[in-house]
């Protein structure tokens, strides 16, 4: 853990707004970029998890890494007919996330990380990282669905996927405004 927050700390030369995060099992470098999406519950494990990571030179992944322990709450819950959903922007996304009210988040081991190829050699940089399991890229993110071999199915499968899971409701966490029913309808 102590590699982890020095290296943190490491600027890249190539790029101010990067800052090395560690290297992958494999020896790639890791940084991280500005505005990345990492979320504050999974810098703790970061370091553990990409050092356990090999990206075998993929140009893009998205990994779940498992711990012996829970190491936080997955904040993405399945939901049921009898759960009160509602709709909002997330702050820093460009679509509307499905959220549900009056849920906790549930104890959780793993985290997943998502890696991107950069341009330079033997590096990645992290697009996300948060304490929670592996499930499929919210319908508006059509960013993720053209990297697939299909992306009209990528959508369809995605929409299905949130129709049953949404994020644990957190104001503080949307864009004031932006809450709605039914968006895809």
């Amino acid at each position: 853990m102590d590699t982890f927050v020095s290296l943190f700390l490491i600027y890249s030369p190539l790029n101010p707004r990067l800052m090395l995060l560690t290297t992958t099992k494999d020896g790639y470098l890791v940084y991280d970029r500005y505005h990345s999406h990492l979320h504050k519950e999974a810098i703790p494990f970061l370091g553990e998890a990409l050092e356990r990571i090999a990206t075998e030179g993929k140009s893009f992944l998205i990994e779940e890494v498992t711990f012996d322990c829970n190491i936080g709450f997955d904040k993405r819950v399945e939901t049921t007919e009898e759960d009160e959903i509602l709709f909002a922007q997330r702050i820093n996304r460009n679509g509307l996330t499905r959220f549900v009210r009056h849920r906790q988040p549930e104890p959780c081991n793993s985290m997943v990380v998502v890696l991107m190829r950069a341009t330079l050699a033997d590096t990645y940089v992290l697009i996300t990282a948060y304490v929670g399991r592996r499930g499929l890229v919210e319908p508006w993110d059509w960013a993720s669905h053209v990297r697939t071999c299909d992306p009209i199915k990528s959508y369809h499968s995605s929409v299905e996927f949130w129709k049953s899971h949404a994020l644990v409701w957190e104001e503080e966490c949307v864009v004031q405004g932006t809450e709605t029913v039914h968006p895809w309808h």
